[in-house]
């Protein structure tokens, strides 16, 4: 079986699920409801509060203990799962295009334990074993889906606002051009922790990221007037940092077609979308958009022998 699972500094993405990329760990079982998966040894929760930033997510097993979860929402998600079987499982997985080449390597061996791994998700025991990690660059991975149609364009440019990371990778003609790609410390943390300052500053105010959230969506929120413009302009600011920054690095959003996925380009299209400085803006909707694209990358791997 085929799992993909996009590996978010915010968000943990596979085909059927996402959630916050954090988690809580017990020696004894926990006592508040929600999702509960036991490895190794030690009780393991899903919480809201992210884990910190971690360019190098192999450092220990979070983010592994992360995967166990989202394999088990897939296995969950067929219907066909018996309790107590085994599974042999092709991990589709991915890194930013800028650390790709330094990265994969090691990031492919941290998946392959080589040996049956056992646990247990909310009472259901479940038996895996790891055939192969297989990892592609993201956003690249993102535009798989619609791919018949970004390789009419002579240039186009995947920009991935993420997390805690804005990556970026030129494609030309379809074909990934690997020379132009970079990750930028730009993903929507930042802006978040920016908003959170400034309204704490004015208004001796704490906010959440899902009060921010609610603003910049136009769902509807309890603060005034001021601190909803607050909100909306460093947002907009945001934005022109993002063009800012990618024109420093010579790419021109006015004169390539623009291709805009990831978490933080859904939440910030209606600024992307007004903006008068990038030309052509494509914005994929599916925050699921990279996990698809593994799946399908790695299809065509095994289709294509290699």
């Amino acid at each position: 079986m085929i799992i993909s699972i996009d590996h978010g500094n915010k968000n943990v993405k596979s085909m059927h699920k996402t959630f916050t990329s954090g988690l809580i760990s017990s020696t004894v079982p926990f006592s508040i409801s929600g999702d509960c998966l036991y490895y190794n040894g030690m009780y393991y929760a899903l919480t809201d509060e992210r884990i910190p930033y971690m360019r190098d997510k192999t450092v220990d097993d979070r983010f592994f203990v992360l995967s166990l979860f989202a394999i088990a929402y897939e296995l969950q998600n067929t219907g066909k799962y018996v309790s107590g079987s085994t599974v042999n499982i092709d991990l589709a997985i991915g890194l930013p295009p800028g650390n790709f080449g330094k990265q994969y390597a090691a990031f492919q061996k941290y998946f392959m334990r080589n040996e049956y791994i056992r646990f247990e998700f909310n009472n259901i025991k479940y038996r895996i074993f790891i055939n192969s990690a297989n990892a592609y660059p993201q956003g690249y991975a993102a535009v798989m889906p619609i791919y018949q149609k970004i390789k009419e364009y002579p240039r186009s440019i995947v920009i991935d606002i993420g997390g805690f990371t804005l990556d970026y990778l030129q494609l030309k003609n379809g074909k990934a051009d690997m020379s132009v790609c970079d990750s930028l410390e730009l993903g929507v943390i930042t802006l978040y922790n920016d908003i959170k300052s400034a309204v704490n500053s004015s208004e001796d105010l704490l906010i959440d990221e899902c009060d921010i959230d609610s603003v910049i969506q136009n769902k509807p929120s309890v603060f005034e007037k001021r601190i909803r413009d607050t909100i909306e302009q460093k947002s907009k600011e945001f934005t022109d940092k993002i063009i800012n920054s990618l024109r420093e690095r010579h790419i021109d959003l006015k004169s390539t077609h623009a291709i805009f996925v990831g978490g933080g380009s859904i939440l910030l299209e209606k600024y992307i979308r007004t903006s008068d400085r990038i030309a052509s803006p494509e914005i994929i909707k599916n925050i699921n958009a990279n996990a698809a694209g593994y799946e399908i990358l790695l299809k065509k791997q095994i289709e294509s022998g290699r």
